[in-house]
């Protein structure tokens, strides 16, 4: 049996996370405005619009903030390398316990990183993004890590 293959893919602002958020977004501003219209009420669709403002801006901060780095496999293990800031040292790379995927569309993955005393990453790979490397990661993360590391 051979194990997964090591890789280092790059994760980078996702073209789908930011499509999602958006179309959630428009489609509780859809549902606000019916409520508006059909109740005409006063200060509940002022508050609702409100809210709906907010959502809105914090789906676009979340989008614009998403996390940025490197995730690697080495046959063992998972480690995620945050992007370091301009002038800042590089960051040290962080080992995640366990990567789940939550999303398969084929071209694109969501994924759940877990981190020992930290909450959970949320990484979106997408294809466009190094297609060379697509199939060996999309291997590595479907496959069991091996108990050792597979010799180059």
């Amino acid at each position: 049996m051979h194990s997964a293959p090591s890789v280092i893919y790059p994760v980078g602002r996702s073209f789908w996370q930011g499509r999602i958020v958006a179309m959630l977004w428009l489609a509780g501003l859809a549902a606000a405005l019916g409520f508006a219209v059909a109740t005409e009420a006063g200060w509940p669709s002022v508050a609702i619009g409100l809210a709906v403002a907010l959502a809105g801006a914090a789906g676009w901060y979340g989008t614009r903030t998403a996390l940025q780095g490197r995730l690697q496999f080495d046959g063992r293990q998972w480690l995620w390398w945050p992007q370091a800031l301009a002038g800042a040292t590089p960051a040290e790379p962080q080992t995640l316990a366990a990567l789940v995927v939550q999303v398969d569309l084929q071209q694109v993955l969501l994924l759940r990183g877990g981190r020992a005393g930290a909450p959970p990453l949320w990484l979106w790979l997408e294809r466009r993004a190094a297609p060379a490397l697509w199939d060996d990661v999309r291997r590595a993360v479907y496959s069991p890590a091996s108990v050792a590391a597979p010799s180059p």
